[in-house]
């Protein structure tokens, strides 16, 4: 076989041989190593990468002297290995960044409405205990905003949990204040009627006061604009005394779970 390309062509094509092989061997490496949606990203690279190399390998074939129908049938695989290489790489990036959101925006888990949560913004001044009794009275689809998940146990199928955490790919980190309102608009939008706010403390260690405060008063405005029930929660003197001030000024301060609920006339 004579080359016919020239030295700079073959030298490219297995400078991009060895390194599209060397990746495509570090993802089959890496497969079941991690959960899902990362191991199946990790799956359909590695796959992709894989026709990629073989189609690297047949382009520095060509690189040498072959008959005319050799080339012509080398060009059709080459076009169809790239094909099903690109086409895999775009599905496998699409489908991990629409599992991810999924997570990080949770969709309401039910329709119906409890017409007797009172409708508005309230600062909820209480322990943890109390706050768990809350969710598990509450019919309506609600989101939980927390820094501890696990706190609560098995809550209801109505309430979808959103991790604020700085460590996990799970959750949504304290310092993404715009993520965190943006999963709670949409959630309001798609049918959510109750949003609870279980982790200020953990969101003004990581952030300012007015950064916090600007965050909570935007998510006030969507929510009650969506005509839902916004609920942040606090514990008793847990924040700076100017700073509850604050907040009791932007909401309306309940002690007591009852005064969320209407009475019945």
């Amino acid at each position: 076989m004579e080359l016919i390309s020239g030295l700079p062509r073959l030298v490219a094509d297995l400078l991009l041989l060895i390194g599209i092989g060397y990746a495509a061997y570090y993802a089959v490496r890496r497969i079941s190593r991690y959960e899902e949606p990362l191991n199946g990203l990790v799956k359909i690279t590695a796959l992709s990468l894989l026709l990629a190399t073989i189609g690297r390998a047949l382009d520095v074939i060509d690189d040498f002297g072959v008959s005319d129908e050799t080339a012509g049938v080398l060009m059709k695989v080459e076009f169809v290995l790239y094909f099903f290489s690109i086409l895999g790489t775009i599905y496998g990036i699409i489908r991990y960044i629409s599992t991810v959101e999924k997570r990080l925006f949770p969709p309401p888990r039910a329709l119906s409405v409890d017409s007797r949560v009172k409708r508005g913004a309230y600062l909820f001044i209480s322990e943890a205990e109390t706050l768990e009794d809350l969710l598990r009275v509450i019919k309506a689809p609600v989101l939980l905003i927390t820094r501890n998940p696990d706190r609560y146990g098995e809550l209801p199928p109505n309430v979808s949990t959103l991790w604020v955490t700085p460590s996990s790919e799970r959750g949504i980190s304290p310092t993404k204040l715009h993520v965190l309102l943006e999963s709670a608009v949409k959630f309001v939008r798609e049918g959510g009627r109750i949003v609870v706010v279980d982790c200020v403390e953990a969101l003004i260690l990581y952030n300012d006061f007015r950064a916090v405060f600007k965050f909570l008063t935007a998510l006030k405005d969507n929510v009650l604009a969506g005509k839902g029930t916004l609920i942040v929660t606090v514990g008793r003197g847990t924040i700076d005394e100017r700073d509850f001030n604050v907040l009791t000024r932007e909401f309306i301060p309940v002690s007591d779970v009852a005064e969320l609920f209407k009475t019945s006339s």
